[in-house]
């Protein structure tokens, strides 16, 4: 049976951040695919809240291709969205200095009220010693732009569960505007999927 979408909160996550660091990786981890995503731009996926309140939020979870970069990216990613997952590989320097430009970009097309949860990515590589952030330093990032700040592995889906939870805990309750219609309104952007085995990123 098809599921009431008036009994459910309809949610859009957004996922941003620089090339290769595993943001396809990531959705795929937290929907449990275990092969190639479907090409798709937008992929839903219907979560049970764990609050004990027996709530539903459905989440249109939005991601961008490989050679897209924050630059490229069009305004209307951003519009409606409740959360970014803004995405860093935490042995790649580089992916976590353009943060600051990112979150530019975010100020610049995003609502004032989006949630940001920033994620560390590949911690799995900690034990080659391969580590050029520190979680200390992404932490104190986190802090100064109002982040809530998790690390994960894509490859072991160590800390998946927890931004999960952290994520559907942390979406809005439905505002006065009927946000289940405007939510569906949008259009599909005109882009490609990118998912780990298309794109050869972890």
């Amino acid at each position: 049976m098809e599921e009431n979408n008036q009994d459910i909160n309809l949610a859009k996550v957004i996922f941003l951040g620089d090339n290769n660091v595993g943001k396809s990786s990531i959705l795929a981890s937290i929907l449990n695919w275990k092969t190639s995503l479907p090409k798709k731009t937008i992929i839903s996926r219907i979560f049970n809240k764990n609050d004990g309140s027996g709530e539903k939020v459905k989440i249109n979870f939005y991601d961008t291709i490989k050679d897209e970069n924050y630059d490229n990216i069009n305004p209307i990613y951003y519009r409606h969205a409740q959360i970014a997952i803004i995405v860093f590989d935490v042995t790649k320097r580089s992916s976590f200095e353009i943060l600051p430009e990112i979150m530019k970009k975010i100020k610049e097309n995003a609502h004032s009220s989006i949630i940001l949860i920033l994620v560390g990515n590949k911690i799995d590589l900690e034990i080659n010693n391969t580590r050029s952030t520190t979680k200390e330093e992404a932490e104190k990032y986190a802090k100064n732009i109002g982040a809530f700040y998790i690390e994960v592995s894509s490859l072991t889906r160590e800390g998946i569960d927890d931004l999960v939870n952290l994520m559907i805990n942390k979406i809005p309750k439905p505002d006065p505007n009927n946000q289940v219609v405007t939510l569906q309104a949008i259009q599909p952007l005109q882009t490609n999927f990118c998912s780990r085995i298309t794109c050869g990123a972890r």
